[in-house]
């Protein structure tokens, strides 16, 4: 009885070291963020940037050669990360090359920690929102806003009312974790890594981030504690993070079919090239095209979201906004662009 006693109690043990300290996805990305319940609001989303951004822990098994010096596969072996990129790939900008957007929109964010084979904004918007929900903010608290720029939107729909045609149609746009702070709501890009990103500070911690940019040999424990510590005193000014509207006054402006505006954010490209033979894409020009509550998000593929963006709804085939610059557009066109 001893003995049996005795092996459970080691598997358990080898079970847990092996997994990092807890077998839940979001516990275990809680306390590799380094996250406890006397953390504050703001170090938490500090936190969560660093562990999302500058370690790009989602990707920890993505079998895409753009994470190659990041990817291990401990979480999901080689051949079943590239099976579950296959099974996503039919939600393609073109039918044919993967687009890692689908990684963000048909799955749960349980599945992204759990997986963890990659997905560009829309991933790392649902999760940051998921994982402060699981760390004590309140789901009310907390909205996910989609972006569209508005270039794309006008030549996918010139004019309200019109009939949309939405195969084969790339829409360039962004997502964002919209959250209550204090009594404002701040608008976070959730694809900013606070470390990675450190140049382009203008906040007061600046040069100590520069200093930190690197571990010192044979220290990396000691250096590691030390970055946590400065990473958790980060201020807005030293993130892509700004104040915004409330929820309420950007769904009153999308019943009155309207693009509300978003802001500029500095570490979203002004230009960024298109595809050949079409003009650079302006993501500092955007409007939000859908508002909601991180767990009402629609599971949706890359065709449903140019209809979604389009229309409002994943049911209607008309043109619901107004052009966003008031004049009328050139009609659709075919584009394999995607979320930056």
């Amino acid at each position: 009885m001893f003995k049996i006693i005795f092996v459970s109690i080691f598997i358990g043990f080898v079970f847990a070291q092996n997994n990092s300290f807890s077998p839940d996805p979001t516990q275990r990305a809680l306390q590799e963020a380094g996250i406890r319940k006397s953390t504050s609001l703001q170090a938490k989303i500090n936190l969560l940037l660093f562990l999302l951004n500058d370690r790009r822990y989602l990707s920890e098994s993505s079998p895409d050669p753009q994470f190659s010096d990041n990817a291990k596969f401990q979480t999901t072996p080689f051949a079943e990360a590239t099976r579950l990129i296959e099974k996503y790939r039919e939600n393609s900008s073109d039918g044919n090359n993967y687009n890692p957007y689908a990684l963000g929109t048909m799955r749960t964010p349980a599945e992204m920690l759990t997986q963890r084979i990659g997905g560009q904004c829309e991933a790392a918007a649902r999760t940051l929102a998921s994982l402060l929900i699981a760390s004590g903010v309140s789901s009310s608290d907390i909205r996910i806003v989609e972006g569209v720029t508005k270039q794309d939107y006008e030549a996918l729909c010139p004019s309200r009312g019109q009939k949309i045609e939405a195969k084969n149609l790339g829409l360039s746009g962004h997502a964002f974790v919209l959250i209550k702070i204090g009594g404002g709501w701040k608008l976070i890009n959730p694809t900013y890594a606070p470390i990675g990103n450190y140049e382009s500070h203008e906040g007061p911690n600046r040069e100590a981030l520069a200093g930190f940019r690197r571990p010192p040999i044979g220290d990396g424990k000691t250096w590691n504690l030390r970055m946590l510590a400065l990473i958790e005193k980060l201020s807005p000014s030293d993130l892509d993070m700004v104040d915004f509207k409330i929820p309420s006054d950007i769904e009153k402006e999308l019943k009155g079919h309207r693009l509300p505006s978003l802001p500029q954010f500095s570490g979203l490209p002004e230009l960024k090239p298109g595809p050949p033979g079409k003009e650079p894409i302006n993501f500092r020009d955007m409007g939000i095209f859908l508002i909601t509550a991180p767990d009402k998000f629609p599971s949706h593929s890359f065709t449903q979201r140019a209809n979604l963006i389009a229309s409002g709804t994943l049911e209607s085939s008309l043109c619901r906004f107004d052009p966003p610059s008031g004049q009328t557009g050139n009609g659709s066109q075919q584009s394999t662009r995607s979320a930056p």
